[in-house]
């Protein structure tokens, strides 16, 4: 049990891969741990073969399960980001205690403001899991800054997942976001959500997954 109200540390194995993470039941999204990110961790490495030459980013990167585990897992370089102060010191704490300092990196980037200073032309992957949320105005923010960083590098492959949270309704979070992706002449992307399993093993044995959506976004201008 780590130290301070609400706090606690736990091993989780994904993929064959342990990570040490500690979150906090109690303040911001941001230092608890979300079903997402062991999905979509778990879905990178069985599905995704060159990861051990790419430099991955991580938008939200929150206590850093996908980032830590795709360090641990071998990948060349990986950097997490994220907003808050509170959620970087833990996520800094995160990468510390699982010793992946030599190939992984948290960067502060706020979407509502330029890119952080990260080599873009040099990253292969942007991922995020659970980030849309039904909050006014955060799917155009989260679209916004997607725009920006295939702008800087049209060829990077931006992998975003989330659970819907308002299944069965025309107006779903989900069909909400891929409909704002769509009204961006600059944006086109692919619904992946077939490939994802109907069960993660890193969340227990026989655990049926709700409903998720996996989204390839790319630029729409020839490269």
């Amino acid at each position: 049990m780590g130290r301070g109200r609400g706090a606690k540390f736990q091993t989780h194995e994904v993929g064959g891969v342990e990570i040490q993470i500690k979150e906090h039941q109690v303040g911001s999204v941001g230092l608890q741990l979300w079903p997402a990110a062991q999905i979509l961790l778990e879905w990178l490495l069985t599905t995704e073969q060159a990861l051990p030459e790419c430099t991955i980013v991580e938008m939200g990167a929150g206590v850093g399960l996908t980032s830590i585990g795709l360090a641990k897992a071998g990948c060349g370089s990986v950097i997490a980001t994220d907003f808050e102060a509170a959620t970087i010191k833990n996520l800094k704490q995160n990468c510390h205690t699982n010793k992946v300092q030599k190939n992984m990196a948290t960067v502060k980037w706020d979407w509502t403001s330029n890119l952080p200073d990260i080599e873009w032309n040099r990253v292969d992957y942007c991922i995020g899991s659970d980030l849309v949320y039904p909050s006014a105005g955060h799917e155009t923010i989260l679209i916004d800054a997607v725009e920006q960083l295939l702008v800087a590098n049209p060829r990077i492959k931006v992998l975003l997942l989330s659970p819907e949270r308002n299944p069965g309704h025309a107006d779903s979070r989900m069909k909400c976001f891929a409909k704002g992706i769509l009204a961006r002449p600059s944006l086109q992307f692919v619904d992946l959500s077939a490939a994802l399993p109907e069960t993660c093993a890193s969340l227990g044995e026989g655990c049926t997954l709700p409903e998720f959506y996996l989204y390839q976004i790319s630029s729409s201008f020839e490269l």
